[in-house]
């Protein structure tokens, strides 16, 4: 796959590179429209380094359900409600390359255990790290 079939640059600054994916994406098992996807990719990073690590990335935030029921899990103290997964509805994503090894991602969703709220995850590569309820 050719970075540039992949992603649209849309912004820059001294730093980073801000790109929208040129397809729709899925994080969480949610179709995101390139608009509610941004990638920041460090200067530091050429194409053919960042493109394997963030497609492995973008694969496991598509698929990352037992990730995400067990970090809330253990947050609540209780079981989630077997079909909670599916009620998540993806708002946006914003994922951040440093190097191949420092990346993360902040994904903003609302679920139904708070239906009122919205949740944004905060992850360090592969770990869920923080999470915010908004609302």
């Amino acid at each position: 796959m050719q970075f540039e079939k992949f992603l649209e640059k849309f912004d820059e600054d001294d730093t980073f590179i801000c790109y929208h994916p040129t397809a729709p994406i899925k994080i969480f098992d949610c179709k995101l429209d390139n608009c509610e996807c941004e990638i920041n990719i460090s200067k530091q990073l050429s194409a053919e380094e960042a493109l394997p690590v963030l497609t492995d990335y973008l694969n496991w935030l598509a698929s990352c359900e037992g990730e995400v029921r067990s970090y809330f899990v253990s947050k609540l103290g209780e079981d989630l409600p077997v079909d909670w997964y599916r009620s998540i509805e993806v708002y946006s994503a914003s994922i951040t390359f440093v190097k191949e090894t420092d990346f993360g991602a902040t994904v903003s969703f609302g679920e139904s255990i708070f239906s009122d709220h919205i949740v944004e995850l905060y992850f360090e590569g592969h770990e869920i790290v923080d999470d915010i309820l908004n609302g």
